[in-house]
């Protein structure tokens, strides 16, 4: 893999937070010509759950699908092998056999944003339970981008597979974290001491309860965080809860 996406896959790897991923994600792909990308998921079943991150005016096609009765071509064709597709107006012709009049305007519509075309690699298969992958690509014709981009496209779709794996863990937290019970105040207070290294005994003095009201914090907040272990409800703490301002008792 180049040197490039190497650098962004070790970064991607070790960061929090899901808008700093797609960050490092289409700094590295911008580095070879791609300069558009969307990162396209959803569930298997009914109701829709897409997530959606692009690049394009309107997180587009975020308006479009989610007026429902439209199956996104990526989603719906691409997302059943993985094998990589080329996709977008230059190419439109290799996919006659499967897109109708509607689904031909959709991926016509992308012209207007300077995308024509791209690989749509895909990183979820349908039937896994959720399914979907990364849309990028350019301005190029079909000439110029089969030259100039075809050939990375073994390193590319590793890259994908290693940024959609971090996306995918994240914004799974981040579902998680606005569903589950709030940590209450002291449960916040000792979770965010105790990630500093300070010990149960140091923070019942510091917080001036019993050690055994510490230990039943921690054990309220590891299981509103889904965690088995203190030291993973610390780490989910650090990426999902953790923020400036203090939180009073």
């Amino acid at each position: 893999m180049d040197r490039v996406f190497l650098e962004a896959a070790r970064e991607i790897e070790t960061t929090a937070r899901v808008d700093q991923v797609w960050h490092l994600f289409c700094e590295a792909i911008g580095s070879v010509g791609l300069t558009h990308a969307i990162y396209l998921t959803d569930t298997d079943s009914r109701p829709a759950d897409l997530r959606i991150l692009s690049t394009l005016p309107g997180n587009w096609p975020q308006r479009r699908l989610q007026q429902g009765q439209f199956n996104e071509p990526f989603l719906y064709h691409c997302c059943a092998t993985f094998e990589i597709t080329k996709v977008g107006v230059e190419f439109l012709g290799d996919h006659e056999d499967y897109l109708d009049d509607e689904h031909r305007s959709y991926v016509t519509q992308m012209t207007s944003y300077g995308w024509r075309a791209g690989l749509g690699i895909p990183c979820r298969l349908l039937g896994t339970g959720r399914h979907g992958g990364f849309i990028i690509g350019n301005a190029l014709t079909a000439f110029a981008f089969e030259r100039k981009i075809l050939p990375l496209a073994s390193q590319l779709q590793s890259f994908c597979l290693i940024a959609h794996r971090r996306l995918e863990l994240l914004q799974s937290l981040e579902t998680d974290a606005q569903n589950r019970k709030p940590l209450s105040p002291r449960e916040y207070q000792t979770l965010e001491l105790i990630s500093t290294g300070i010990r149960p005994k140091q923070i019942a003095h510091e917080l001036q309860v019993s050690e055994a009201s510490v230990r039943l914090y921690l054990k309220n907040a590891r299981q509103k965080l889904g965690a088995e272990t203190r030291d993973e409800a610390v780490a989910l703490f650090l990426q999902t809860e953790k923020r400036a301002p203090d939180r009073s008792a």
